[in-house]
């Protein structure tokens, strides 16, 4: 590895700016009343853009809560963000382009783009209507991003915005019903006038031919009291996959009362529902943009979605589908193949399969997690993070999986029948990642002992890893921009 590391760490090290203080007693009051006295470390810390500032948050002795600080990358004392130089910070997350040369991002509710090369921002929108989740399209010629819960397009280089999709709130209006005796008399009327007949003629003519010149326009999906959430284009622009979720009305939420409010009357807390109560029932549906469509994707085909029938069971009725969860499609560099990941509500099972959007079907099942307890761990479900793409070759995905009692990086084809193990032992890794190049992996793991961890570098399939950090302890590492640098987080 050509690469050298620089270790910058000591910023982070607290004890070179706090005053020492000499041991208290601590007694269950104290401990109570206020969170303040457990330390001030330092949280959230992320490079700039150009690599050289490392930001963090912390709370220094009197500050009243977390404040931004900043620290150049070459030391020096760290010093707390203005609020000016807050308003023009580029956002801290957003989506770059393949080359690393432009980000897309919102900052207040409106999308900018930041040329990374120039250092230069550019503002896209300024609505009261505020955008969110925006990304680069496939050929990188657009920004696709979501307004009051519809998918927009924006062409880059002319500026243009079109709408993709046009999901409406509510039901379909109904059309005017009339009785028998008010259709009989429209008929008779029509009959007995040629000019009332004429005028009906010349009306739906007219009609015909605006709609003939008028562009087209999405027609409105009705979602009635559902709401939509996982909204993606696909990078040729022809689909749109999105989820759609039902509340359960029958259920009911367990009510807190709150007895200390600035009001001073006792208040309602609304917490969850109660273990057992129905659940909010999710949907996956595809929508085709050319034919202005939408098609509902069924799960019932993946196994284990809909249980097999008990050896007692003797009834005659089909097994109802598990309730399932879904993220995604994740779609490869060269738009071909996207996949699904399907959770079921009882977290017993994990699938990543491949979705036809043409077909609105989920295929080939690359992985399924089972776990009579649970699936979890790092790297897999929602509450261990959720490690999953797409291999450089885009025709194989990676994630992490507890196969083999550990939580392991693996590979698998899109035919779901080559399978590789990168790393193994009695360890866990944690997020895992690749190199910008995409030539190596970044990941972290315990493998020193189940109380530290350390930053490692491995070649893309796997093989020897090179441990990077030395300090005894828990290091949580983020690598600047050109990933000659790292910041750790000590403890």
């Amino acid at each position: 590895m050509n690469k050298s590391f620089f270790f910058f760490t000591a910023f982070l090290v607290l004890s070179q700016w706090l005053p020492a203080q000499p041991p208290q007693p601590r007694s269950v009051e104290f401990i109570m009343r206020d969170p303040r006295w457990m330390g001030t470390s330092p949280d959230n810390v992320f490079w700039s853009e150009d690599g050289k500032s490392v930001y963090f948050d912390w709370r220094r002795e009197g500050d009243k809560g977390d404040s931004l600080y900043v620290v150049s990358a070459s030391g020096g004392t760290p010093r707390r963000v203005t609020l000016a130089e807050r308003k023009k910070m580029p956002a801290r997350f957003g989506d770059y382009s393949r080359d690393w040369k432009k980000k897309v991002y919102t900052r207040d509710g409106d999308i900018f783009v930041l040329d990374l090369r120039r250092n230069t921002e550019t503002q896209l929108t300024r609505s009261v209507i505020p955008e969110s989740n925006p990304r680069f399209t496939g050929d990188e010629k657009k920004i696709v991003f979501e307004r009051d819960g519809n998918l927009f397009l924006r062409v880059l280089e002319t500026g243009l915005e079109s709408q993709v999709t046009n999901f409406t709130r509510g039901t379909r209006p109904q059309e005017e019903r009339k009785t028998d005796l008010q259709k009989y008399l429209t008929q008779e009327s029509l009959k007995l006038s040629e000019v009332l007949e004429e005028r009906k003629d010349e009306r739906e003519r007219r009609q015909k031919y605006q709609e003939a010149l008028a562009e087209k326009r999405p027609k409105p999906y009705y979602l009635g009291s559902k709401n939509t959430s996982t909204v993606v284009l696909s990078p040729d622009e022809r689909f749109v996959s999105f989820v759609l979720s039902q509340q359960a009305g029958e259920a009911k939420r367990a009510i807190v009362p709150s007895f200390v409010t600035e009001s001073g009357f006792t208040e309602d807390i609304n917490a969850r529902s109660k273990v057992g109560e129905p659940l909010t029932t999710f949907e996956y549906y595809v929508y085709n943009v050319g034919l202005d469509s939408v098609m509902v994707v069924k799960p019932d085909a993946v196994p284990g979605v809909v249980p097999a029938r008990g050896e007692s069971d003797t009834s005659k009725a089909k097994p109802k589908a598990r309730g399932v969860l879904y993220n995604g499609p994740s779609w490869s560099d060269d738009g071909k193949n996207g996949f699904v990941q399907l959770f079921s509500q009882d977290n017993k099972d994990r699938w990543i399969v491949l979705l036809d959007p043409e077909k609105a079907q989920f295929t080939t099942v690359l992985d399924r997690q089972t776990d009579t307890a649970w699936v979890g761990g790092p790297g897999i479900g929602f509450f261990g993070g959720n490690t999953v793409g797409w291999m450089p070759d885009s025709k194989r995905i990676f994630f992490q999986s507890e196969t083999d009692g550990w939580s392991h990086l693996y590979t698998v084809s899109l035919d779901g029948k080559t399978r590789n193990q990168l790393t193994k032992g009695p360890f866990e890794v944690y997020n895992p990642f690749l190199s910008r190049d995409k030539r190596r992996w970044y990941l972290t793991s315990n493998e020193v002992h189940f109380g530290e961890r350390h930053f490692y570098t491995m070649p893309l399939e796997g093989g020897t890893r090179v441990r990077v950090t030395t300090l005894e302890g828990r290091n949580d590492v983020m690598t600047s921009p050109e990933e000659n640098r790292l910041a750790v987080l000590h403890s």
